[in-house]
């Protein structure tokens, strides 16, 4: 369809069926009711295509500046969502206002002038340059340029349209990548119009709701994921020098595939499993991707606590010999992934040494409203005194704040382990035991999903008769954390207690259920049970540990 300013029509023969029964006889004042003059280009332009069409022998013609009343949005909706099946195997006038007359032109000058024309940068225009059997151009004074096919490799210069589709073959056998990079240079009045001339393109219908501007190209994109299993959807750059280094796994407008073109989905062999469907939900984008853990390239710095991870996708680029193509993931707090770094597309076998062959079903998170509104939440752990009859019977309490993690903090008066922003991890050790007896040593900390967990450690190797006098500090080496214990007496004396992973304690022990007792601890006949409750204050979520 061409929205206003745009000059298109289709043209059809008596006896055919007409693309809309508009007589010739009444165009005039059809534009005229419409523009309240007279004579306004687009009624010179109509009338110029009824004579031409007259000329060719049709009945009919239809023009989107007087077949639609775009002040009734139903009749408006439905002629959108219809253009490309209006448009299909009819004949197409494209009129180019811009390209000076024939009688006025110098020799030479036609096929610059043509390949200049704004026509060509137009949304709108790209379905009435593709749907139509034919297509003819006509320059300003109504004097024809040549069709399609006479000026294929022109136009596929200019649009970077595959010449076989200006031949008439079907667009849908091309990449849903190729076919946004049609459009990625192109331009509308209307923000969300980007989205909506391309609907036909891709076989998609969805309402049109103007004013939600960005997010009608989401929503056109989420629509070709449920009729198409095509991961060249994902095979976009987003231009450098962007404000942020992360993003969903759909481009935020067309613009972004403009170097796409050559991106082709890999055909699934017979005997390998077929992939789970990708669909939209309320988290992101689910998907089922070949996952590979990779170190952060050079010069990019991945966010605290998150780890990086390198995707590959089921297209491959046919002017590269390497392979399919892949992406970086960022796991962030939570679970949810999102791209990295989304200005690179990068053959996976120049970023993977060995391609991971099993997939893991993700859900990589698209908007950051959620992910913003969790940013402002706050984890604590609150941690009280023991009470005073475990005090009299020599049991004592020693916390110890994961000094290690800078988004971990204790506060002493409010006895308070903090957790800043979405991080997660080990926050404190607490060691609990009697002078006289053998201790425990409990680790308490927030996972990957920002549940909480716990896990005791035995710390019998930790016991002597001066362990409470001495100083204990909490440390990393490789993935392993170690409670490192200096006698106060004798600062070279040093031991260690191995606690293990924060991994190996999200895989081995359960996360922390409200108001349960959850560990039984025994030793001389003193019993401690660890009860853990969970409250709101605003948008810190405290979990309540408690010794009974």
């Amino acid at each position: 369809m061409g929205g206003p300013g745009d000059h298109s029509a289709g043209a059809s023969k008596q006896g055919d069926d007409p693309l809309a029964a508009i007589r010739k006889d009444f165009i005039s004042d059809r534009v005229y009711f419409l523009t309240n003059q007279k004579y306004s280009p687009g009624c010179l332009k109509i009338a110029g295509c009824a004579l031409q069409a007259e000329k060719d022998g049709f009945e009919y013609i239809w023009c989107d500046t007087c077949c639609i009343d775009k002040t009734n949005n139903t009749e408006l909706s439905e002629a959108i969502n219809s253009m490309y099946l209006w448009y299909k195997d009819q004949l197409c006038y494209a009129y180019l206002a811009d390209v000076p007359s024939a009688d006025l032109e110098a020799p030479g000058q036609r096929s610059s002038d043509l390949a200049e024309s704004r026509w060509f940068t137009r949304g709108w225009t790209l379905q009435e340059l593709i749907a139509p059997a034919s297509v003819v151009f006509f320059d300003a004074g109504w004097h024809p340029i040549g069709t399609r096919s006479d000026n294929r490799d022109l136009i596929a210069t200019r649009t970077g349209i595959d010449r076989h589709v200006l031949d008439g073959e079907d667009p849908l056998q091309c990449s849903v990548a190729s076919r946004m990079s049609w459009a990625a240079q192109r331009q509308t009045t209307r923000l969300e119009d980007l989205a909506y001339c391309l609907m036909g393109l891709f076989g998609v219908n969805m309402p049109l709701i103007y004013g939600e501007k960005t997010k009608a190209f989401l929503r056109l994109q989420t629509e070709i994921m449920r009729i198409s299993e095509d991961h060249s959807l994902f095979a976009w750059r987003r231009p450098e020098g962007s404000s942020s280094a992360t993003c969903g796994l759909l481009a935020s407008q067309p613009g972004y595939f403009n170097e796409s073109r050559s991106i082709a989905p890999l055909l699934q062999s017979d005997n390998e499993d077929s992939t789970p469907p990708v669909s939209m939900t309320s988290r992101g984008v689910n998907i089922a991707l070949p996952l590979s853990e990779v170190n952060t390239p050079r010069q990019y710095s991945v966010p605290n606590h998150c780890r990086l991870f390198f995707a590959r996708l089921d297209c491959y680029d046919t002017n590269d010999s390497r392979g399919p193509l892949g992406l970086y993931l960022i796991r962030e707090s939570g679970g949810l992934f999102r791209r990295y770094l989304p200005d690179r597309l990068d053959p996976a076998s120049r970023i993977v040494a060995t391609l991971a062959r099993s997939r893991t079903t993700i859900y990589v998170a698209q908007n950051d409203h959620a992910q913003k509104a969790r940013s402002q939440w706050t984890f604590s752990f609150s941690v009280p005194h023991l009470p005073q009859c475990f005090s009299e019977q020599g049991v004592i309490l020693k916390l110890v704040p994961n000094d290690a993690m800078p988004h971990v903090s204790w506060n002493p008066e409010e006895r308070q382990i903090n957790y800043s922003g979405l991080s997660s991890g080990l926050g404190a050790m607490l060691y609990l035991g009697r002078k006289d007896g053998s201790v425990k040593v409990l680790l308490i900390g927030l996972d990957s999903k920002l549940h909480a967990r716990y896990i005791f450690r035995g710390g019998a190797n930790i016991v002597n008769t001066v362990v409470w006098r001495e100083s204990f500090v909490v440390r990393q080496y490789s993935d392993q954390w170690h409670a490192i214990c200096h006698n106060d007496k004798t600062p070279s004396s040093e031991t260690t207690l191995d606690l293990g992973s924060w991994e190996q304690v999200e895989r081995a022990r359960p996360r922390f259920y409200q108001r349960k007792c959850i560990k039984v601890w025994k030793e001389r006949k003193v019993k401690i049970r660890l009860l853990v409750g969970e409250r709101w204050l605003g948008s810190q979520r405290i979990h309540d540990v408690r010794f009974a």
